[in-house]
């Protein structure tokens, strides 16, 4: 039975690996310098960092203009964009990053 391996073991591939990840990282900042594509789930999450950062907790505006509690979507990723709001990093931009990160993840992990 074969051994699962997190990581291969050849050098050269996962330095490939990591190349291509970093390629990823960079083409994603190159494709959005006026950040990322906003749907309406991205004016969710980017509102919800917001209203963290301005202490209103996990909210947002509902469809009838209302502040309401966030119990549709998932508060990890608006969580992550408010932390980098901490450093002073608009939460657009930051998710912007954020993005890139994942995303240069996700290639290692395939790698």
């Amino acid at each position: 039975m074969a051994a699962f391996v997190i990581w291969p073991t050849r050098p050269l591939h996962g330095t490939v690996v990591v190349g291509v990840a970093a390629l990823g990282f960079l083409g994603i900042l190159f494709c959005t310098p006026a950040g990322i594509g906003i749907y309406p789930d991205s004016v969710v999450y980017v509102g919800v960092a917001r209203n963290l950062l301005q202490g209103q907790g996990v909210t947002y505006f509902d469809e009838n203009g209302h502040m309401a509690p966030v119990t549709h979507y998932a508060p990890l990723y608006p969580l992550v964009i408010a932390g980098l709001g901490l450093t002073g990093i608009d939460p657009l931009e930051g998710a912007r990053w954020v993005n890139a990160v994942f995303f240069a993840f996700n290639i290692m992990l395939v790698g």
